[in-house]
């Protein structure tokens, strides 16, 4: 990489040993309709936006 200058920490820095697993925060399913009941209720701004963080990127066969 050009152009990329790195700084050495003056501080010890302790790394972890092993990295912690990909683990997906899935809702589920069932409950999906529910937060979409509460959030039209209370704000309609943050429904639409949980509608599109949800379900713009699911494609359906």
């Amino acid at each position: 990489m050009h152009g990329t200058i790195y700084y050495e920490s003056p501080f010890q820095v302790i790394y972890p040993e092993n990295r912690p697993p990909k683990v997906e925060h899935a809702l589920p399913v069932k409950s999906i309709p529910l937060l979409f009941d509460i959030t039209i209720l209370e704000t309609m701004p943050i429904a639409l936006g949980i509608y599109m963080q949800l379900l713009s990127g699911l494609k359906f066969d």
